[in-house]
């Protein structure tokens, strides 16, 4: 080739280069799409919670991630969201952390009776544990973006009762290994029910009473298949949030970080939300003629029982990392 012609090859191999780095400049990353399976009903404040944290991902990312809630069971129930995040089908997901208890103690702490005594202690034992629930499902390929707490735990019931006998040989709905136990201490065949799934439940007569936040019964018109809801709060279940780390690792460290600080903002305002959630769900079972009330103290002692019994078979389960994880959560939340 002729002088005169590499020289003018030269110049249009770097017009070439120039115009491909405009248009790289000029063009925007092709946005991503992603699903979050979750399988709590829609006017929760978990779901509503979740849908702010989605705005504020595609705000905060110019548009190149867009997050879209399946909310109800809608794409996948409880039991099967961790693996189809883990398996990359879907690339978040929101489960319960307590539905975890059988891949790993750690999970269940949370979920024994009256262990937290009040949103104040909860708020501490979900600090201690964070990092625990973080490192085992980093482990399995997935990465922990928040975590919201539930109101406390209420029992509903058709009948007025006054101690477990009156509910012995009823059929309770269970969520997790823990509420299992749990029926099974206080005589109760446990039936394992879907949230969404709750109020047919009820009316086909597969159950006949749970435990449950007086929120979540209300978001699914408990008035129509509950007569009694009696407030225990015997422990607040946690829902945790995470994404699968291959899908989480294909954007940059800008998007990245700007998700991570909406994550924090999401379990904050989701931890508010629970406040707010417990005393307008309770006014709304009240106002459509449940009746709400303390439990009767015969009830309360039985129910301090199986609490004890399932906590020392969970510390009998829950190894090193467990009496780590229970002794620093008794000393930050102290007497």
């Amino acid at each position: 080739m002729k002088v005169g012609n590499l020289a003018l090859f030269a110049d249009q191999c770097r017009n070439i280069v120039t115009v491909a780095a405009l248009v790289a400049i000029a063009t925007p990353a092709l946005a991503v799409d992603w699903n979050l399976a979750s399988p709590y009903p829609e006017g929760s404040h978990q779901t509503r919670n979740q849908k702010l944290f989605a705005e504020d991902v595609t705000k905060a990312t110019g548009g190149r991630v867009r997050v879209a809630v399946h909310a109800a069971a809608s794409l996948y129930k409880l039991p099967e969201i961790k693996r189809a995040v883990q398996t990359g089908q879907v690339a978040l997901g929101e489960v319960l952390l307590g539905s975890l208890t059988n891949e790993d103690p750690i999970h269940g702490l949370g979920m024994m009776p009256f262990l937290a005594r009040d949103i104040k202690d909860a708020r501490v034992l979900w600090a201690v544990q964070k990092p625990y629930v973080a490192a085992r499902l980093d482990k399995q390929g997935m990465l922990l973006l928040h975590g919201v707490i539930w109101p406390g735990q209420s029992l509903f019931t058709r009948k007025s009762i006054n101690s477990f006998d009156d509910i012995k040989g009823l059929k309770f709905r269970v969520q997790d290994p823990n509420t299992s136990q749990l029926a099974q201490l206080i005589g109760v065949t446990g039936v394992r029910v879907e949230t969404a799934d709750i109020p047919q439940a009820f009316l086909t007569g597969i159950i006949d009473g749970m435990f449950t936040s007086n929120a979540t019964t209300a978001d699914l018109k408990g008035w129509d298949y509950i007569k009694y809801a009696y407030e225990a709060n015997a422990w607040y279940p946690l829902n945790i949030t995470f994404v699968n780390k291959n899908t989480w690792a294909k954007l940059d460290e800008k998007d990245r970080k700007a998700i991570l600080d909406i994550s924090a903002k999401a379990e904050e305002r989701g931890w508010g939300m629970e406040v707010e959630e417990t005393s307008t769900k309770t006014k709304l079972l009240k106002d459509n003629g449940v009746t709400v009330a303390a439990p009767p103290a015969a009830l309360m002692t039985e129910f301090r029982v199986a609490g004890k019994k399932m906590l020392e078979d969970w510390k009998a389960k829950a190894g090193a990392d467990g009496a780590k994880l229970f002794t620093e959560y008794e000393k930050r939340r102290g007497k």
